[in-house]
C-alpha cells in the first residue's frame, strides 16, 4: 500500500512539473500581450494547408522594446514597434490524418518566397537566409544555420503537431532580418525529420507536404490567440 501511494504521488509530481514547463512560454506571451500601454507587439500568422487534410497555423509574436531609445527625442511610443526585443516567438499547431502527417518529427522552415502552390510547394523557394553572407543554395551547405531554420514539429499518435521556439534570427518589423522582404516568406512543413546536419542532402526534411504564406496580423484582429 505504501509503495502504491508513493508511486501515485510521484506520478502526480511529474505531471505537474511537465505541465508547468509546457505552459511557461505561453504565460510569458500572455504577459507581453496584456502589457501594451501603447507599445503593441507585432503579430503574424501563416495558415498551413497541405494535400490529404493537413492544416493548421503558425503564429509569430515580436515584443516591443520600451527600454530602447526612440529614433528621435520626443518620438511617439508607436516607434517602439520598430525597436524589437531581439527575439520572435514562433508557435505552430499543425494537424492531419496520420496517413499524411505521420507521428514523430517533421522539419519546419521559413522559406524565402511567400507563395504556396500545391502539391510540391516549390514556389516557396529555398530556406530563408537573409544578409550579405546568406547561403541557401545549395540548401544543405549552410543548414541548419539559415535565418529561417527552426526546430522540428513534433506530431502525436493522433496526428496533432506542435512546436514552440524563440528565434533571434528574424524580425517582423522592417530591417535586414525582416521576414517581410520584397517577395514575402512562407512556412514549409516537411515529410521527414530535420536532422540538423550540415552538408548532407535531404537532412532538412525531404519532401514538402504543407505550406502557408506569412502575413502580418492587424491590430484589431482579436482571433490571434497564441496561448491556447
Amino acid at each position: 500500500m505504501r509503495l502504491t501511494i508513493k508511486l501515485v504521488v510521484g506520478c502526480l509530481f511529474v505531471a505537474c512539473l511537465l505541465g508547468s514547463l509546457w505552459e511557461e512560454p505561453v504565460s510569458a506571451v500572455k504577459v507581453v500581450e496584456r502589457s501594451n500601454d501603447g507599445n503593441r507587439p507585432l503579430r503574424a500568422r501563416a495558415i498551413i494547408r497541405g494535400p490529404n487534410g493537413i492544416e493548421g497555423e503558425v503564429l509569430f509574436l515580436q515584443a516591443p522594446c520600451p527600454g530602447c531609445p526612440t529614433p528621435a527625442p520626443g518620438a511617439p511610443a508607436e516607434t517602439f514597434r520598430n525597436f524589437p526585443e531581439p527575439t520572435v516567438l514562433i508557435v505552430a499547431r499543425v494537424n492531419g490524418p496520420t496517413s499524411a502527417l505521420a507521428p514523430g518529427a517533421h522539419g519546419v522552415h521559413i522559406h524565402e518566397v511567400g507563395l504556396c502552390e500545391a502539391p510540391a510547394f516549390t514556389t516557396a523557394g529555398s530556406h530563408l537566409d537573409l544578409g550579405p553572407a546568406g547561403s541557401n543554395l545549395p540548401v544543405d551547405a549552410n543548414h541548419p544555420y539559415h535565418t529561417g531554420d527552426v526546430p522540428n514539429l513534433i506530431v502525436s499518435s493522433r496526428g496533432r503537431g506542435f512546436l514552440s521556439h524563440i528565434s533571434s534570427r528574424i524580425t517582423l518589423s522592417p530591417g535586414p532580418l525582416s521576414i517581410f522582404d520584397t517577395n514575402g516568406s512562407a512556412v514549409i512543413v516537411h515529410l521527414n525529420p530535420d536532422s540538423g546536419q550540415t552538408g548532407i542532402t535531404g537532412a532538412s526534411g525531404g519532401a514538402r507536404i504543407a505550406c502557408g504564406v506569412i502575413q502580418l496580423v492587424p491590430d484589431d484582429d482579436d482571433d490571434f490567440d497564441i496561448g491556447h
